[in-house]
């Protein structure tokens, strides 16, 4: 028994010179299976929830100095959430307008880059914001290939303040209405 607790106290030497993070198990009631043993019991012991990666996705807003972006009701598509996209061009449109649910907006991105998009409003601003954000896994919806909702609230990770003339420039054809 003294042989098998001075095992133990060794092996969780190794683990510490291993930088597994807590060793809260006592050491005598971890079984003295020898140092693979003992070292997979502590990280066993200490394994972290299952890790999911974080993904990046953009929301445009004509309000600024948002600093949580929280679901809302589309009543167009029946979904509630935060309307993201995995690239910013959509997103840059929609910092432009103030009247979402009166305006057309339709948009091709090929291997990441904008082809071609355009828009019907009432109304277009000369500036608005493209947030970032970072989401789990677990609250993303996919609506289609490359646009998103999220269903609960996320920080907001960064802001940039978007100008009209910059989109435009982009290749974007806007017909007011």
């Amino acid at each position: 028994m003294i042989r098998a607790r001075a095992e133990a106290a060794r092996n969780i030497s190794v683990a510490m010179a291993l930088e597994i993070p807590s060793l809260a198990p006592d050491a005598s009631k971890l079984a003295p299976a020898g140092s693979l043993g003992i070292i997979k019991s502590v990280m066993e012991h200490n394994a972290p929830a299952q890790l999911s990666l974080m993904k990046i996705f953009y929301h445009g807003s004509p309000t600024p100095d948002i600093k949580v972006l929280t679901p809302r009701l589309d009543p167009r598509l029946g979904i509630t959430g935060v309307f993201v996209a995995d690239e910013p061009f959509g997103p840059m449109m929609f910092a432009l307008l103030p009247e979402r649910l009166n305006a057309i907006v339709k948009y091709t991105v090929k291997d990441g880059n904008f082809v071609d998009g355009y828009v019907i409003t009432p109304k277009i601003n000369d500036s608005g914001w493209l947030y970032t954000v970072q989401a789990e896994d677990a609250i993303i919806g996919q609506r289609k290939p490359g646009r998103y909702h999220l269903t609960a609230p996320v920080s907001v990770i960064k802001a940039k303040k978007i100008m009209k003339e910059h989109v435009l420039a982009m290749g974007w054809r806007v017909e007011i209405t």
